[in-house]
C-alpha cells in the first residue's frame, strides 16, 4: 500500500489520539516553514478471542490498517481538514495551490467557530460559556470580539515529559518546559545559557583522551 503524508498549514500543533493500532502522534504547528508533514504508514490491529479467562491465552489474529483508513479515521473524527491538513502520497509533489486551498479551508473553519462564540455569547453573556477554541479563532483571525479578550493560548507538548505546556503570546513556546524544565527552545535555551547540549558518548573500548602534559 501506498505510504501518505498528512500535510498541516497551520500554527495549531495537532494531536492524533492513541488507537489500538497506534500510539498516537503529534504533527508539529509549521512555525517559519509553509507546512510541516506527518507520515502515516500501513499498520497492525488484532483481533481478540478470549478462549479461556486468562488474557495471556487469547488467541490474537492480525488485522491490517492501511494508512488510508488511518487517514479516514483521523480526518473524520480530528477535523483535520478543516483544521488546515491535507492527504498527499509520499512522494507526490506538495503544490502552492494545495496549501491555499488548506489554509482557505482553516480560514473558512475559524470564522465558523466565531460566529459560535457570537451565538453563544448572545444567548447566555457569559464569557467562561465560549470553548477556548472559538477565542483562539478571534486570535487568529485578527478580529475583535468581546468575549475573546481573555482568550487562552494554544499549547505544545513537551517531548521530554509529555506535559501540555501553554505557548507565549508570540505563539512560540517559552525556553523551559513550566513542568520539568526541558529546553522547548534549544537555540534560546542555550543562547542565554539556560541549557547545554549533552556530550556525544564514546565509542565502546575507546580509551579516554588524557590531557597533554605541559612543558616547562
Amino acid at each position: 500500500m501506498t505510504a501518505l503524508q498528512i500535510v498541516n498549514t497551520s500554527q495549531e500543533e495537532i494531536t492524533l489520539p492513541r488507537r489500538t493500532y497506534s500510539q498516537g502522534s503529534v504533527i508539529p504547528a509549521r512555525g517559519k516553514h509553509p507546512y510541516t508533514v506527518k507520515v502515516l504508514e500501513d499498520a497492525t490491529d488484532y483481533e481478540i478471542h478470549f478462549i479461556e479467562y486468562d488474557y495471556t491465552k487469547a488467541k490474537k489474529i492480525p488485522v491490517p490498517v492501511s494508512a488510508d483508513q488511518q487517514a479516514a479515521d483521523y480526518f473524520g473524527n480530528e477535523k483535520l481538514r478543516e483544521r488546515g491538513c491535507f492527504i498527499k502520497p509520499v512522494g507526490e509533489k506538495i503544490t502552492a495551490e494545495d496549501l491555499e486551498k488548506a489554509r482557505e479551508t482553516r480560514k473558512a473553519w475559524l470564522q465558523t467557530l466565531v460566529e459560535a462564540g457570537d451565538e453563544e455569547f448572545l444567548r447566555t453573556k457569559r464569557v467562561d460559556n465560549i470553548p477556548g477554541v472559538c477565542k483562539r479563532a478571534v486570535r487568529e483571525l485578527g478580529v475583535k470580539r468581546d468575549w475573546a479578550v481573555t482568550a487562552p493560548n494554544a499549547t505544545t507538548q513537551c517531548e521530554a515529559c509529555a506535559g501540555r505546556v501553554e505557548l507565549l503570546d508570540s505563539g512560540k513556546p517559552p525556553i523551559l518546559c513550566t513542568f520539568c524544565g526541558y529546553p522547548m527552545d534549544k537555540e534560546r535555551a542555550i543562547a542565554e545559557g539556560l541549557w547545554s547540549p549533552p556530550e556525544p558518548k564514546r565509542g565502546p573500548g575507546r580509551p579516554k583522551k588524557e590531557p597533554e602534559a605541559q612543558e616547562n
